[in-house]
Formats: structure tokens, sequence, C-alpha cells
């Protein structure tokens, strides 16, 4: 690779470490896996993802690295602790949104096809590991529950008043209609 293409692309290394919120690291098959298949497994894990109820739909992205030059360019950068990852054939998968519930989706995904090992990545501004990646789903569905549970504790107290009006609804209406009359 001559050097200018050697820098543009360790520039966009950099520019998807610093732009994308979400990015995992991967070691797959290089014999098994070709281009066809990755188009094929990006369009499988973009489904997924569509499937989650947020704002915005994540975008997937799936770039097969050169391992050198990825680790030139990190040690060069903040992700530094991140750059030993990169031996071997990686593929790097990363998002737009980076959220618990596509941290799930993502391992329910990597279950489902053991042609990919997953390494390490980042979350936000975090360096994670697959144990990082699990205690992440974890908060999610913590979080889920906290909010569930605030929710009936507000509604709760609606509901029996709306019960309350609802039941007595015409005795209000007499009530109502008795007073005015007066006046």
């Amino acid at each position: 690779m001559k050097k200018q293409k050697k820098f543009l692309v360790s520039e966009e290394y950099i520019k998807i470490f610093n732009t994308f919120p979400f990015i995992v690291a991967f070691h797959y098959n290089h014999l098994v896996i070709n281009d066809s298949v990755l188009e094929t497994k990006k369009q499988e894990l973009q489904q997924l993802l569509e499937t989650i109820c947020v704002k915005e739909k994540p975008s997937v992205n799936l770039k097969v690295v050169k391992n050198k030059l990825m680790q030139s360019s990190l040690k060069k950068s903040k992700y530094r602790n991140i750059s030993t990852l990169f031996s071997g054939p990686t593929i790097l998968l990363y998002l737009t949104i980076a959220s618990p519930v596509i941290c799930e989706k993502l391992l329910e995904w990597k279950k489902n096809d053991d042609n990919f090992i997953f390494l390490g990545g980042k979350y936000e501004d975090d360096l994670i590991s697959v144990n990082d990646l699990i205690e992440i789903t974890k908060l999610s569905k913590t979080i889920e529950e906290g909010i569930v549970k605030k929710i009936t504790l507000l509604n709760n107290p609606m509901m029996e008043l709306i019960n309350v009006l609802s039941q007595n609804q015409l005795q209000t209406l007499n009530t109502l209609q008795m007073i005015k009359k007066e006046e």
C-alpha cells in the first residue's frame, strides 16, 4: 500500500473511533467469510436492530481492517489500549447508536454465529470487553424494571380516581344540574 493511501486509511480508522459511539472488534475465519457473507451478516444485524423501538434507527457498518495499520493508528490516539486486539483477520463493527438494548441484540446475533469471536470494543468513551458488554445489557433490564415500577406507582392513584369518577358519573351529573338550577 502506498504511503499516501496508508495515511488516508489511518485517518479513516481514527475518524471511525472518534465518531461512532459503539464499536466492536471481531476475529473471523477469512476462509469461510468473504465479502458477500459479510454483506449478508451486516443485513441480518441491521434487520435485527430495526426491531428495536428507539427514536432513530442505528446504522450498521462492517469493515475488514488492516491490523498493523490499525495498531499504528490507534497507538497515536486516546484509544491506544485497544490496539493490542488487532491481530489476525479482524473485522470492525461500528454503529451510530450505543444503547444497552443494542448490546443485547448484538449478543443475541453473535450467539447464532460461531464465525465471529468477540475481542473487545468501545461503548461511548469507554473500552469494553465481553463481560462489560454483558453487564451493559443487565443495566438495561434494571433501568427498564425501574421505569415500569415508577409508571405503575404513578398510574395507580390516577386509575383509582378515574374509577371513582366513572362509577359516580350519573350522581355527579345530577348534583351539578341541581346546583345549576338553584343558581
